[in-house]
């Protein structure tokens, strides 16, 4: 049967309960108190809900852990549980309000036959009755509304002590990134959460490098090759004959005297600083200009005078240390980041995160040029998998709900998970642990056999019967209303079993 469940709201009262009911096009309607306020206390706005209800065609029941309105509840005769799984999984007991009135309706809208004749006679008749038989009339009469309330007026709460068990189960957990909903056995979905870390650090340099300081000085002799004289002007250019010849310059201008095999000497001074202009003698040969058709050059002596200078600079070993040493300080702060993001009951499947992309490395001062200390500049993208706790406990409910019986059913609140093992990642990059999931049956009731062994037996007999029968570790609580009524309700409506 088709049920309307209506959660309250802790500011709800009786109009705007009623306005929900309206809405309702189903046989039943459950009512959920908040968790947190004290609504609808008044016995007269149950009294109101469930005539509203009635006039709709739906039984009323209702959900509250409220001591007040379980009392009004069972004085007015409506069906109150105290969860809704509890409410959905038992019997609703008919409202015996609901029963009279049905009654009332059903007397009043059958017809009656009117003898207005014989009316008279009848009331002549029973002026005539005798006073003693008028008066046992009354007596039954009496007895017979007292009967009818002894079996509708008092109600029982028996509460059966709680038949609980533990169960537990220890499950090889796949998380893989591929995977985006959790199976039952055991492969779960694993998300990749990235972040920017950026850092700058410092190393002194541990190598030293060369720079030019002093330049290179010496002398040529150029030999006339025709019969006449040729000048040779200031800052001429002249070469070593190398791949990569070292070049100088005259100082002055100088005339070679005409005739074949003339001579004349002039210095030279080299075009760049730095020892590679210190040449030995008959290495200059090179003329490069277009007096080298007539004209031959040689230095007949080593050219001297050139230095370099040693100043600290980094080595390739500096920065492949300082780019190691960088990158293990971005992984611990992306650590970190990462951990902070995510809660503390999620599971990181790595304590190293992934490098995504080297975003930034600037190296200061550039490769081959000097200084005493090596900057580097390092922004590094990092990934790390992650399994949400949300997860597992979705695993573990889909564990429980693989697991349920007929004699007993789960609890939703006791489930736990726990992992027993650390992560491991495999070649394929799927990730593997063992975890424990642990929750607590209970015991299944057959409320409508216990209510009928209950029926009509005073309260220290139900308690011995059942302890004997279900083999309690202690007797059931049972609750009476009146508190002084001697007997259970002789009707099944009227004796409310929670295990």
């Amino acid at each position: 049967m088709k049920t309307q469940i209506i959660q309250l709201e802790s500011h709800d009262e009786t109009i705007s309960v009623k306005d929900k009911i309206e809405w309702s096009q189903t046989h039943r309607v459950l009512l959920i108190w908040p968790r947190r306020g004290k609504i609808l206390r008044d016995q007269l706005d149950l009294v109101f809900l469930e005539r509203h209800c009635a006039s709709l065609g739906s039984q009323l029941a209702l959900v509250s852990k409220d001591p007040k309105v379980h009392f009004h509840a069972r004085q007015t005769g409506i069906p109150i549980f105290k969860t809704k799984l509890e409410a959905q999984n038992n019997p609703w007991r008919r409202s015996w309000r609901l029963y009279q009135r049905k009654q009332l309706q059903k007397a009043a809208s059958s017809p009656r036959e009117i003898d207005l004749d014989s009316s008279p006679r009848k009331e002549n008749q029973h002026s005539e009755k005798p006073l003693l038989g008028r008066l046992g009339i009354f007596t039954i009469g009496v007895f017979a509304v007292l009967a009818i309330g002894a079996l509708l007026f008092p109600s029982a709460d028996v509460r059966l002590p709680a038949r609980n068990q533990w169960e537990e189960h220890t499950i090889l957990v796949q998380a893989n990134a591929q995977v985006t909903q959790v199976h039952v056995s055991g492969l779960v979905p694993a998300r990749k959460v990235v972040t920017n870390v950026e850092k700058r650090a410092t190393l002194p340099a541990s190598g030293i490098a060369y720079i030019p300081n002093t330049y290179a000085t010496g002398e040529v002799v150029f030999t006339n090759l025709t019969v006449h004289s040729i000048t040779i002007p200031k800052n001429t250019i002249l070469s070593t004959d190398e791949e990569n010849p070292i070049r100088f310059a005259t100082d002055v201008a100088v005339i070679v005297p005409g005739g074949l095999e003339e001579e004349a000497a002039v210095k030279i001074t080299a075009l760049k600083p730095g020892a590679e202009g210190n040449q030995q003698a008959g290495e200059i040969v090179t003329i490069s200009s277009s007096l080298g058709a007539d004209l031959k050059v040689t230095n007949p002596a080593a050219t001297t005078g050139g230095t370099d200078m040693a100043i600290p600079a980094p080595t390739a070993n500096d920065r492949e240390t300082l780019a190691q040493t960088v990158t293990e300080e971005l992984e611990a702060i992306a650590l970190d980041l990462i951990r902070e993001e995510i809660s503390t009951e999620d599971v990181l499947l790595s304590v190293t995160p992934n490098i995504e992309e080297i975003e930034l490395q600037r190296y200061s001062p550039l490769p081959g040029q000097p200084g005493d200390k090596l900057e580097l500049t390092m922004r590094i993208q990092f990934s790390a998998l992650v399994v949400s706790h949300d997860d597992l406990l979705q695993l573990g409910q889909k564990m429980m709900a693989a697991s349920q019986s007929d004699a007993f059913t789960p609890i939703p609140e006791t489930l736990s998970v726990e992992n027993l093992t650390a992560p491991i990642i495999l070649d394929d990059g799927e990730s593997q642990w063992r975890l424990q999931v642990r929750w607590q049956n209970k015991m299944v009731w057959n409320t409508p056999e216990i209510t009928r062994r209950l029926l009509g037996q005073p309260p220290s007999q139900a308690k011995e019967q059942l302890a004997k029968e279900y083999n309690f570790d202690q007797p059931p609580a049972i609750s009476l209303y009146p508190e002084w009524w001697p007997w259970l309700p002789f009707l099944p409506f009227r004796i409310n079993v929670e295990g």
